[in-house]
């Protein structure tokens, strides 16, 4: 089981790079007007993906 996912780092910041993120180290998942804002233990971050396809990508680290 890898827990990492890749969540692409917000247009309205540059959206170039990327987050390598660990499921296990995300706290919660809001709507952001430009898709998501990702809370985890070392702090918080703006994504493009929506929260449902944050919460599919998470779903699939654990089938």
């Amino acid at each position: 089981m890898n827990p990492f996912i890749n969540l692409k780092r917000s247009s309205q910041y540059g959206g170039v790079d990327t987050y390598y993120v660990n499921v296990h180290h995300i706290v919660r998942v809001v709507q952001s007007p430009s898709g998501s804002q990702v809370y985890t233990v070392g702090g918080d971050f703006y994504c493009d993906e929506k929260p449902n396809v944050v919460a599919m990508l998470i779903n699939r680290v654990y089938e």
